[in-house]
């Protein structure tokens, strides 16, 4: 059964705090997509806040996400970072508007 990825999903796997600057970067356009892959639940984008940071995740056909970021805060941190938030944001409107996320 596949779980859908929600924005309550979301918050609980960043965090509040990550949560809602992962919002302010996604709402302001600083998430550009490099590769997609549907099938696959693939999908690798850049994060360009202060610093540009690269993100990798892969959403499993049980609805579950496994990702990376290049920022130095994520190794540190027990949640996933704002900017991993920011591509599952990304994510999540591309899915309720029907179309591939980074399409205009």
């Amino acid at each position: 059964m596949t779980h859908p990825l929600t924005l309550s999903a979301i918050q609980s796997m960043c965090g509040r705090l990550s949560y809602k600057r992962g919002e302010a970067a996604f709402r302001a356009g600083k998430v550009a997509v490099t590769y997609y892959d549907a099938a696959a639940g693939r999908c690798e984008a850049t994060v360009e806040q202060q610093d540009a940071f690269d993100v990798a995740l892969r959403i499993d056909e049980d609805g579950d996400v496994a990702a990376r970021c290049s920022c130095p805060s994520l190794s540190s941190y027990d949640k996933y970072c704002s900017h991993v938030a920011a591509v599952l944001l990304l994510i999540h409107d591309a899915r309720q508007t029907g179309r591939a996320p980074g399409a205009p």
